[in-house]
C-alpha cells in the first residue's frame, strides 16, 4: 500500500484528530520503527491536515509558506517521537502548539531577515530594530486562533506571543517540554493575567489530577504564570518588559521553585532572589 493509499485508510476507517487514536498510531510507530507504514501514514496525516491549514491560515503563501510548512513538520516529528507525548491528556494540543510556535517563529524570522531567536527580541523591543529590514506585514501575528479539533483550548492574543519564550525558560529551568507545553496550555486557557481571581478558583486542582503531576508543582506554576494580587507573573511581565525580563534573578527563581519543592512559591523565591541581586549590586557599587 503507497502513502496515498495509506492516507486514504486513515481518513476512512479512523478519526486521527482523536487523541486515543494518536496514542495507537504512536504504539504502532514504536513497534515498527519510523521506516514503516505506521510512520508513513501518520507523518503524511500530520503535513497534510495540520501542518499545511496551520500556515495557510496564518497567511503564508509561496516559498514562505513551504519553507515554514518544512520547519513545522520538523517540528512535529521531534515531538511526536518524544516518550511524554504517549501519556498527555491531549497529545495532539501539544504538537499543535509546538508546530504554531515554529511557524510564527518563521514568519518573524522573515519579517527582520535573521534568526528566529533574534527576530522574536527584535519584535518584542528586546533589541533596536532600527537596522533590521521588514520583509512581511505581521500585523495580524497574534489573531490566529487554536482550533480546538487537535485538542487547544482558546486563549487570548496576547497569550499566544508570550508563551514561546515562557515555555522555553520553563524548559531551561528543568522541565520536559512535552509536559510543560501540555500543562501550560491548560494553564493558559484557564485564566488571564493579572486577573482577580485566585489560583484556587482557575482549578489547579483538577488539572494536577488529569495530567499526573504532583499538585504542588501545578499551583507553583500556576502562580508563576499568572501571578498573585500584588505581584505580577512570567506572562504578565513578558507582555509589560519583553523577553529579556525572563533572565532577571526573580524570574529565574520563580521558574525553578516550579521543580524544587524546598524552594519557596514562586512570589517568595523571586522576591528573595530579587533581593540578593540588589544586595550584590550595591555592594559592588560601594
Amino acid at each position: 500500500m503507497d502513502t496515498t493509499e495509506e492516507l486514504r485508510t486513515i481518513r476512512a476507517h479512523v478519526t486521527l484528530r482523536d487523541h486515543q487514536r494518536l496514542r495507537e498510531a504512536l504504539a504502532g510507530v514504536d513497534h515498527e520503527g519510523w521506516s514503516g507504514s505506521s510512520a508513513t501514514a501518520l507523518l503524511s496525516f500530520v503535513r497534510v491536515d495540520l501542518v499545511r491549514p496551520l500556515v495557510i491560515d496564518l497567511g503564508l503563501r509561496g516559498a514562505a509558506a513551504s519553507q515554514a510548512e518544512a520547519t513545522g513538520w520538523g517540528v512535529a516529528w521531534e515531538v511526536l517521537c518524544e516518550p511524554g507525548l504517549r501519556s498527555a491528556v491531549s497529545p495532539w494540543g501539544v504538537v499543535w502548539t509546538a508546530v504554531r510556535r515554529a511557524v510564527l517563529g518563521e514568519i518573524v524570522a522573515a519579517r527582520y531577515c535573521t534568526s528566529a531567536r533574534k527576530a522574536w527580541r527584535i519584535w518584542s523591543g528586546e533589541v533596536p530594530a532600527e537596522s533590521a529590514p521588514q520583509l512581511v506585514e505581521i500585523d495580524g501575528l497574534n489573531a490566529g486562533s487554536i482550533d480546538s479539533a487537535w485538542g487547544a483550548e482558546s486563549m487570548s492574543p496576547e497569550f499566544g506571543v508570550v508563551l514561546a519564550p515562557v515555555l522555553d525558560a520553563l524548559v531551561q529551568a528543568g522541565w520536559e517540554p512535552a509536559v510543560v507545553a501540555e500543562l501550560v496550555e491548560r494553564i493558559a486557557a484557564t485564566a488571564e493575567p493579572g486577573a482577580t481571581q485566585t489560583v484556587a478558583k482557575a482549578g489547579w486542582r483538577p488539572i494536577a489530577e488529569e495530567l499526573g503531576i504532583e499538585a504542588w508543582r501545578v499551583r507553583r506554576l500556576m502562580v508563576a504564570l499568572l501571578g498573585e494580587p500584588g505581584w505580577p507573573g512570567l506572562i504578565e511581565r513578558v507582555m509589560d518588559g519583553g523577553c529579556a525580563v525572563l533572565n532577571d534573578a526573580g524570574a529565574r527563581a520563580a521558574a525553578m521553585s516550579t521543580l524544587t519543592q524546598w524552594m519557596r512559591p514562586p512570589r517568595g523565591a523571586a522576591r528573595t532572589a530579587e533581593a540578593r541581586s540588589d544586595h550584590r549590586r550595591s555592594q559592588r557599587a560601594a
